[in-house]
């Protein structure tokens, strides 16, 4: 709740930065999502539902390195999504203490 709080805050304050973060809160999203599948993937094919040439034929080695490609592209996302809405939110609120100073 206090990142969606937050996201809205800062879109309060600037529609741009506001539509930034909604867009990296989506590509954070996706990434989680692609993992997920992937995950479901592994599980379907180890437990013998899914036949797949492409998955028996692949080696080991390469498999768990696009696994872990794809959980430090998950990290990643989250990292600077929470990074970039937390620079935002603290300018948006300097900002709006300059602000209640002036008036």
């Amino acid at each position: 709740m206090e990142i969606s709080r937050r996201s809205d805050k800062v879109g309060l304050w600037n529609n741009n930065a506001g539509m930034l973060l909604a867009k990296m809160s989506a590509e954070t999203i996706f990434c989680q999502n692609l993992i997920c599948g992937l995950l479901l993937v592994a599980i379907a094919h180890h437990q013998g539902l899914l036949v797949s040439s492409v998955l028996d034929n692949t080696p080991n080695e390469i498999k768990i390195f696009v696994a872990a490609l794809m959980v430090i592209a998950v990290i990643h996302r989250n990292v600077v999504f929470l990074y970039r809405q937390s620079f935002l939110y603290e300018e948006s609120c300097l900002d709006a203490g300059q602000r209640s100073r002036k008036g």
